[in-house]
This record gives C-alpha cells, structure tokens and sequence, in this order.
C-alpha cells in the first residue's frame, strides 16, 4: 500500500482530521497503523483509540497515569478531554473503527492534533480517502504465504481462490488461515467457494 501511504501523507500536509472509508475486512486498521509507523519521526506524540460507539466512555477509559484513583468519571472524562483538546499537529490520534453515520461525537473535530479515523461509511462533507480491494494478485499470493505454508505448490489454485473471494484482504487472510489448518484442500475450498459465494440479497447490507 505504498502509494496509499503517499497519498494520506499529502492529504495530511493539508488537512488535520482524515476519514479512511472502505468496506469491512479490506485493511483500514492495518494501514492507519503503518502510516503511524512509517511517519513515526513527525509526530511527538502517537495515540490509538478504538471507538466503541460511545466517545465519552472512550475518553474516560482512558488510562492516564496521574489520575487519582478517588476521581468521579465526569472528572476523568473532562481531565483526559482537556489534555486532548491541548494537543497540537505534532500528534496524530487515530480513532479506528469509527462507523456512525453522522458525527454525532463532534468534539473530535475540535481537537488541534491531527485526528486519522478509520470507518466503514463515507463523509463527503469531510476529507475522505477511500481504501479499495487490491488488485494486485502476487501481493495477496504473498499475504496467502505468510499463513499457509504450502501455498508455493499449489500456486495456481491459491490465485483462483483469490480472484473467487473478489481480492478481498481479510477473506485471503482467512482463506489461507483455513487451507493451513488442513480442514479442507485448496481443491475442496475452491468448490465451495464457487458453489456458495456470498448471500448478496442478505438484507444486513
């Protein structure tokens, strides 16, 4: 995800908050953490959340090495949102998996500090990046390698499973992660792979 990784970085020159949107499943969480990574040395701080659906909580779960013990949770929520609201653009606080349909927790658009989400739904009205499948069959034949450890040998059948699941990261990763376990054969999971495919008119869109 090379180029992706460019690209966020240039959004980010230009912009402090940056929705990454995508279907489940297709490596939001893993990008946001390799771009965290790869641009480490550019931030003074680096904070990771996982939201939950609830941002107050969120905020007071959080774990803040002075906090007396005694305090009530409206004290710690306002302790830890205050400390938030005084970070600046060196900090880059991604908040994953934040898949509400409106920003009803727009507190987060007040902070200073460069805010990375990562959701399942597109706000157009803010600075979004979508992250697509990958197309890019000999990186997911790689990804199959790092789980299933005869995926060499059975190369051609492992590239069908790839295309049959529509390229879609995590349902490699699985894929492999079942063909190493020796549960079914690269034969036997293609069969059933094109045999029952995905319930497209399941109403949990």
């Amino acid at each position: 995800r090379e180029e992706e990784l460019d690209e966020l970085h240039t959004l980010f020159e230009e912009n402090r908050h940056i929705f990454l949107y995508g279907i489940a499943g297709i490596g939001k969480s893993e990008l946001a953490k390799a771009y965290a990574k790869q641009y480490r040395k550019q931030y003074t701080n680096i904070l990771y959340m996982e939201y939950t659906g609830n941002l107050y909580q969120d905020i007071v779960d959080m774990d803040f090495i002075d906090d007396p013990p005694e305090i009530s949770e409206q004290e710690r929520f306002q302790r830890h949102n205050r400390f938030l609201r005084s970070l600046k653009s060196d900090t880059l606080l991604i908040i994953d998996n934040f898949n509400v349909t409106s920003t009803q927790d727009s507190c987060l658009l007040k902070y200073r500090c460069c805010v990375f989400f990562t959701t399942r739904i597109q706000l157009s009205e803010y600075c979004s990046f979508q992250l697509k499948e990958l197309k890019d069959i000999p990186t997911l034949f790689q990804l199959t390698s790092v789980f299933y450890s005869e995926a060499e040998e059975n190369r051609a059948i492992v590239e069908k499973i790839i295309e049959t699941v529509h390229y879609h990261t995590f349902a490699v990763e699985l894929a492999a992660k079942l063909l190493e376990n020796g549960i079914l054969t690269p034969e036997q999971l293609l069969i059933k792979l094109q045999e029952e495919k995905a319930s497209l008119h399941n109403e949990d869109k």
